[in-house]
């Protein structure tokens, strides 16, 4: 599979299939992952695998955590959104909506639950910056967990990012014994996808390109 290949193929997996990942594939995703460029060659990220009943454990307290709290997936706004990412939000609704709906879910436990129990995949990796750095070192590791998630498709592995945990970071601090000079930032859900799964047969469309793309000659 070629890069381009990668990334039209790829797409969100909200459903996995009951088959473990193996350690060496993930070492090997990980390592292509590490590749990516960094500012100064620091490479500050730090990524911590979760399997097994380390990672029931950590989604039974990230759900206690939100059950507590109540709080959910949302644009993270700092201002009223402007009108075009509102209907881009309303269009994903439209889309997803549907097949949510036949996992008998409502639409916000099955975002919000759904992405504090990892979506059930038998991985978790935790995304982790660099708190000494400015903004954290985040679009440094932004860079390798873009190419995580092409190495993943590759390798024949789907991937959900799931930026709700952050919201939770001393939850997952405590849980993984993580160094708050390592501040989460994202987590990957990772495993093989269950290809029967109506939500994972939804793809979600991408705005025109003139609407992302600036020209200045």
């Amino acid at each position: 599979m070629d890069v381009a290949q990668a990334i039209i193929s790829r797409s969100s997996c909200r459903r996995f299939a009951d088959r473990p990942v193996e350690r060496p594939i993930l070492e090997e995703v990980c390592a292509l992952a590490f590749k990516a460029p960094s500012a100064l060659n620091l490479q500050p990220w730090l990524i911590t695998a979760v399997m097994g009943e380390e990672l029931a454990r950590l989604s039974r307290s990230l759900i206690k955590a939100f059950q507590e709290r109540r709080v959910g997936c949302s644009a993270d706004a700092q201002a009223p959104l402007p009108q075009v990412y509102v209907e881009r939000q309303k269009e994903l609704y439209r889309t997803m909506g549907p097949a949510i709906k036949a996992t008998a879910s409502p639409w916000q436990d099955f975002t919000n639950e759904g992405s504090l129990n990892f979506y059930g995949a038998p991985v978790a990796l935790i995304c982790s910056g660099e708190a000494a750095l400015a903004h954290r070192a985040e679009f440094d590791l932004g860079l390798a967990v873009g190419w995580l998630l092409l190495a993943c498709q590759e390798k024949g592995l789907a991937t959900c990012p799931i930026g709700l945990i952050s919201r939770y970071s001393e939850v997952i601090r405590e849980a993984l014994n993580l160094s708050e000079e390592r501040p989460v930032v994202l987590g990957l859900a990772v495993g093989y996808p269950d290809r029967t799964a109506s939500v994972n047969l939804v793809k979600t469309g991408r705005a025109k390109l003139e609407e992302s793309l600036r020209w200045y000659l």
